[in-house]
């Protein structure tokens, strides 16, 4: 639409076009607060638990801030088990970076990064439905796909599973709203 100000043309979205794009960001919060929801019961009735496998991360998370890093050998020899070789690379760096932010509380940050990750990979599994046609019901049960079952008991884990998992979930995403 064209609107005239003093003698020059002007471009106006249209409302409808304002209210719509309003209304799609309220349902895409609404499914990212939904997919959160499964999480934050499994966290209410466990905690954040810790895994059995998560001294390895916690020990190499704290030898990033207080030195050079073993190499060779001692990497190796760095735990009870040539573990190093079959972690996720860039978890412990996480954990180090919110034990930084706070000691005490490291891990209730890392359940929040867990949490928010999945939620934002709800909301954009949501709008990529919505993208490609799907009618918003679709769209939905797809978003909320990977928050059910044991995702939810993940989130509230200290283990890469829950992070990395919604990595990878946006990554394909992307990698499939490149392909059309």
């Amino acid at each position: 639409m064209l609107a005239a100000y003093h003698g020059q043309q002007i471009h106006q979205k249209p409302v409808n076009v304002v209210r719509t794009r309003a209304a799609g960001l309220t349902q895409t919060l609404l499914v990212a607060i939904i997919a959160a929801i499964p999480a934050l019961i499994a966290a209410s009735i466990t905690g954040v638990f810790e895994t059995p496998d998560i001294g390895a991360y916690l020990t190499y998370a704290a030898m990033i801030p207080a030195g050079p890093l073993p190499r060779g050998e001692a990497f190796l020899g760095s735990s009870h088990a040539p573990i190093p070789l079959y972690r996720t690379p860039g978890y412990p760096a996480v954990i180090a970076v919110l034990q930084y932010v706070s000691l005490t509380h490291s891990m209730s940050l890392l359940f929040l990064v867990q949490l928010l990750s999945q939620a934002l990979l709800a909301a954009y599994t949501y709008r990529v439905g919505l993208a490609h046609g799907r009618r918003p019901v679709y769209s939905f049960v797809a978003a909320l796909m990977p928050a059910a079952g044991s995702v939810a008991v993940f989130q509230s884990a200290v283990m890469t599973d829950a992070l990395f998992g919604a990595l990878f979930g946006g990554a394909m995403l992307l990698r499939f709203m490149r392909a059309y």
